[in-house]
């Protein structure tokens, strides 16, 4: 539980350009999570569709701990779900980062 303190970006004009049944969506997605104070997720979307409660899309996301330099990312190829794994972490970090407790430049 908590606050998401979020922007994003998108266009969905709901038409299937690329032909592969569900509706292109452009979007990016960067999100702080106020119960993971640590971690920056983020995430981009290229096809979306929410019809008769049955959720389509494909996306890929990454939950990034500055902190640890912990990374979990979608499973290539499976981007139809909301499953992340650990992947190589950041090569750098930055121990007690907490995006909560002070103003950081992103960028």
């Amino acid at each position: 539980e908590g606050v998401i303190s979020a922007f994003f970006i998108y266009r969905n004009d709901e038409v299937d350009y690329d032909g592969d049944g569900i509706i292109d969506n452009h979007e990016i997605d960067f999100e702080l999570l106020n119960s993971d104070r640590s971690s920056i997720w983020c995430s981009v979307y290229t096809d979306y569709q929410y019809i008769a409660d049955v959720e389509n899309f494909h996306r890929n996301s990454a939950r990034v701990n500055i902190a640890t330099g912990e990374i979990h990312a979608t499973i290539p190829g499976n981007e139809g779900n909301w499953d992340l794994v650990e992947i190589d972490p950041l090569g750098w970090t930055m121990p007690g980062f907490d995006h909560s407790s002070t103003i950081y430049k992103y960028g």
